[in-house]
């Protein structure tokens, strides 16, 4: 494996030199980046069928990665056409639209080395049913160039349930001068050339050759090399296994090994069945014992030997692994469990059995030579191929168990179909929010658990989500920093609305999460509506509302006085706990009370103001698609003077959905949704500002558009530099594309406000629900970033389904941390490196890290003149 570790050997002075001689300039322009700190939702939406580890940058510093292959369309939440690739945070597509993926099943997946000791790195290969890519006609086997999926040479004929089921790379000659063979195995029997292939067939690097007489009816379903004299002078063996009994007029019985001329056969191979996975297995390690074939399927008997479903070659004979497995096995790898450590490598065996040598299992276990050991979990369903992954490369770690198949759930976690080995449970690929339906995020707040104490705040995102880190937690969930966790057990229903409240004011309890939405339940608790979470465990407020609650505020009129201040929440009802509230209600601290006579129809949002800073002067906020009853039209918005509810002058033309306070220029309540006007002001489409007794004429002009109706769904502020000159800004999320009068600036669903509306980076593909900013890292030096929430599943051109983190070009980080451990130290070298001479592979191997950190000479270019600074920093100078 060509991988380069963040713990390998710093380079020397020389080899930076040598690496970096050619390298053109990359301008060190700090623009704002899209990042998926929150990571992606787990696996993929179908049945995975195959895996197997591509390396993307051959000799660079890149990690090999796990590609699956399957029946799916989406993988980590984005559209990826039945293959994608996990690179340690996101899952990525082959292509771009419109030809991503693949119009059909991928069945196999190997890598190949085209040109031996050459300069081309190893090229991944997918086989399956699928004709094409795109518009480029395939038939059934590609190769990646690295942009695009490429046909070798016509491929394979056939009919709609002809296609590739096996494949796998074979040296023929061993240490010899020749370069390795692609071998590919299926239910095919030409080439649309004419070429007769039988089943299996050789790539030239030209066009496919047949092997012999290849195998008569049936389908090639495994294939594997194995060098059966270890350091002897044999070179590897092929083996091919599948369902089919002849090849020409020689017997074979569903196994058989190429001589160079034709397929022999392995012994009496196999009475029935199929056999479906192969490896290769050295039973002593180090010791003097060649390889030995171990073979997988729906056999159970060679010849008069029992072999239950598991059988291996031991040069003469089948012989069984004690006594086999329950059911049928998909899968079989080899596993060296302590890496270089003293253990033998041991066989792993997956499928859909239940029990294995007598011993009760779940979908996979391991023979170590002696007995068959499970993995202590549970595995729901069926696994239908594994493979070993070492997910940090050279790193310590050794490699361990990657599942694919049909298997929601492994062990305690969530997988969707994919999920690797990690000592002692099963984990997701994708640490994400994903929910069966929709992942949505509707809400965010933050929250500090423990006040005072020395956590940092943390992100709270709600919506329709089910799933985060592949743990359940049911409509809500905490970012600590790291990862995702739950607040007890969740929500029974959508959420849609969040804030924090202190409970007892100045006093010495934390702060509280409230949440609002269509649940009846929070952690088991009956709470209708509305609940509160204290660290710990959910309560209710009194009897809760009697309907659909939209939106949450918290009134406080004495600022850091004793009083906790009033929880405010309105949506779709008309009683709070038995006492009317039409549409709005307060918690005063021991009820639920009205406000007035509330309003004629739905509150979508809630927000206090106080023009003058004042805490006695704020008031209360609420907008939606009502009006007051008996005043004029076009209201939809109201303000709440601590006794009744006051018009906005006659307000604005269409519903309110969202709402925010500015403090630069001058304050100003900001107002959201589908407007266009603001009355007593001019056009204020889609986005207006309200001092506290007029509307702000021309705010944001000119507002947001189209491409059909636009819609601002989330509004916040946000201080990109945090303090420094460009200050306080105005960020709307929605569905909009440009401004009035576009197409330029181009917005895609969310932009910022400078004077101008600014696009952030290329926006998102999809509309946003909330947006919010947080600091990732509590009192260090990084600026707050901003977070959207929504449907999109792109963030610029990032992954980053339903939430992503948007890093502003603020202060600088540490010059030459470029690893972002927070130090400049020789673990940063080989990063720097990468910096220099490929400027994408280190976004993607450090996708939370700034390249700026590399202008250690602050020219403004990421370029050789960093180098000499870049060692005088790390050598003290």
């Amino acid at each position: 494996m060509n991988t380069v570790s963040r713990l390998a050997l710093p380079m020397s002075l020389g080899a930076i030199l040598a690496a970096a001689m050619s390298v053109s300039q990359v301008r060190a322009q700090c623009p704002d980046q899209w990042r998926p700190i929150f990571g992606v939702p787990p696996g993929a939406d179908g049945q995975v069928r195959a895996a197997t580890l591509w390396d993307p940058d051959g000799d660079g510093p890149l990690t090999a990665q796990p590609v699956i292959g399957g029946e799916f369309t989406n993988a980590g939440g984005i559209y990826a056409g039945r293959i994608a690739r996990f690179d340690g945070v996101t899952w990525l597509p082959f292509g771009s639209s419109p030809a991503v993926g693949f119009g059909g099943t991928v069945r196999a997946l190997t890598t190949w080395d085209p040109d031996g000791a050459g300069p081309q790195p190893r090229q991944l290969i997918a086989g399956g049913d699928f004709l094409g890519s795109g518009s480029t006609t395939l038939n059934r086997i590609a190769r990646w160039d690295g942009a695009v999926w490429q046909p070798m040479d016509m491929g394979f004929d056939g009919n709609f349930v002809t296609g590739v089921y096996s494949l796998i790379a074979w040296d023929p000659d061993g240490t010899g001068p020749l370069s390795e063979r692609l071998i590919a195995g299926g239910n095919f029997a030409a080439t649309p050339g004419g070429t007769t292939v039988g089943r299996v067939a050789m790539w030239d690097g030209a066009a496919w050759q047949p092997m012999g007489a290849g195998f008569v009816n049936g389908n090639t379903t495994a294939l594997a090399v194995y060098d059966s004299d270890g350091s002897g002078p044999q070179t590897p063996r092929l083996v091919a296994g599948g369902n089919w009994s002849t090849s020409g007029s020689t017997t074979v019985n569903r196994i058989a090994q190429w001589d160079g001329a034709a397929w022999q056969p392995m012994n009496v191979g196999f009475n029935s069945g199929s056999v479906v996975g192969l490896t290769a297995w050295d039973d002593d390690g180090p010791g003097p014992h060649g390889e030995q074939v171990v073979a997988t399927g729906s056999f159970t008997m060679s010849g008069t030997t029992a072999c239950q479903f598991i059988a291996r070659f031991d040069g003469a004979a089948w012989q069984p692994l004690g006594l086999g497995v329950g059911s049928s096995s998909n899968g079989v790898a080899t596993w060296d469990p302590d890496g270089p450590g003293p253990m033998n490598p041991e066989v792993v065996a997956a499928g859909n059995f239940n029990w294995a040598g007598g011993n009760t299992v779940s979908k996979i276990a391991r023979w170590n030579g002696v007995s068959w050991q499970g993995f202590n979990t549970t595995i729901s369903t069926s696994i239908l191929a594994l493979t070993m992954w070492d997910a940090d490369g050279s790193g310590s770690a050794v490699a361990t168990p990657l599942i694919v198949g049909n298997v929601p759930t492994a062990g305690t976690r969530t997988v969707n179909n994919i999920a690797t080995w990690n000592g002692s449970d099963w984990r997701q690929l994708g640490d994400g929010l994903w929910g069966p339906t929709t992942g949505q995020v509707i809400a965010f707040t933050t929250w500090d658990p423990d006040g005072a104490g020395p956590a940092m705040k943390q992100l709270v995102a709600g919506g329709s989500f089910t799933i985060a880190t592949g743990k359940t937690v049911n409509r809500i969930a905490r970012f600590d920093g790291v990862e995702w966790q739950p607040l007890g057990t969740g929500l029974s229903s959508t959420l849609w609305g969040l804030t924090t409240w202190d409970p007892d004011g100045g006093g010495p309890l934390p702060d509280e999460v409230v949440a609002v939405g269509d649940f009846v339940t929070a952690g088991g608790v009956t709470v209708n509506q509305v609940a509160r979470y204290d660290g710990t465990q959910w309560q209710a407020f009194g009897a809760g509302i009697g309907n659909h609650v939209k939106a949450v505020t918290v009134w406080d009129t004495d600022g850091p006085g004793g009083n906790p201040g009033a929880i405010v929440v309105g949506g779709h009802f008309t009683e709070a706990a038995g006492n009317p509230g039409n549409f709005v209600a307060m918690w005063n601290g021991a009820s639920w009370q009205g406000m007035g006579s509330g309003f004629i129809n739905e509150v979508f949002s809630l927000a206090t103001f106080s023009p003058s800073g004042n805490p006695a002067d704020t008031r209360v906020y609420a907008g939606g698609s009502f009006g007051l009853g008996g005043a004029p039209p076009y209201q939809l918005i109201a303000q709440w003077d601590g006794a009744s509810w006051q018009q906005l002058y006659q307000g604005v033309d269409s519903y309110v959905q969202c709402m925010t306070v500015r403090s630069a220029p001058s304050p100003a309540l900001v107002i959201g949704g589908a407007f266009g006007q603001a009355y007593n002001a001019t056009i204020a489409y889609r986005i207006a500002g309200w001092t506290g007794s007029s509307w702000i004429e021309n705010a944001f002009e000119p507002g947001l558009s189209g491409p059909i109706a636009a819609v601002v769904y989330g509004l916040t502020t946000w201080d990109p530099d945090g303090g420094g000159p460009l200050g306080e800004q105005v960020v709307a999320g929605g569905l909009f594309a440009n401004t009035i009068g576009g197409p330029e600036p181009a917005l895609n669903n969310i932009a910022r406000w400078d004077g101008n509306w600014q696009p952030l980076g290329d926006g998102l593909n999809q509309f946003a629900n909330a947006l919010t900013t947080w600091d990732p890292d509590g009192s260090g030096p990084q600026t707050e970033v901003l977070v959207a929430g929504g449907a999109f599943t792109l963030a610029g051109a990032v992954p980053s389904p339903f939430i992503a983190a948007l890093y502003p070009c603020g202060p600088a980080g540490v010059p030459g941390d470029m690893d972002c451990d927070g130090d400049a130290n020789v673990l940063d070298i080989n990063a720097f490196v990468l910096a220099l001479i490929d400027p994408a592979g280190y976004a993607a191997m450090f996708p939370n890290c700034d390249i700026n950190n590399a202008d250690i000479n602050d020219d403004g270019f990421v370029d050789v003149l960093d180098i000499n600074p870049f060692v005088a920093l790390l050598a003290g100078g």
